[in-house]
């Protein structure tokens, strides 16, 4: 919950419509995760640019601030496997935004 706290408004909305993306492709048989596969191209093009204009402490600033959160998220979304892995589900509320049905 303190992610939430103090993630951008703009973020959120990102975050939202990549969750609804999931629901989509899930549905229609491609599970691809778009907003990782997203989030390395942007990544890379904004790497790119980044060198080209600033000095090398900040571009190892930025690339450390990516970097970490990459492992944190991985981090989460192993959390939520395990958790998974041992029983426990998603109630409908939180699938109430999907519209999808709980298993």
């Amino acid at each position: 919950m303190h992610i939430l706290d103090v993630i951008k408004r703009e973020l959120l909305l990102v975050l939202k419509t990549n969750n609804y993306l999931k629901s989509i492709d899930s549905r229609l048989g491609n599970p691809n995760n778009s907003f990782t596969v997203i989030n390395d191209v942007s990544w890379r093009v904004f790497s790119k640019e980044l060198r080209q204009r600033v000095t090398g402490k900040v571009y190892w600033t930025e690339f450390y601030r990516y970097y970490r959160l990459k492992f944190l998220l991985f981090f989460y979304r192993m959390y939520i496997r395990l958790k998974q892995a041992f029983g426990y589900k998603a109630s409908d509320d939180e699938l109430q935004d999907f519209e999808l049905e709980s298993h």
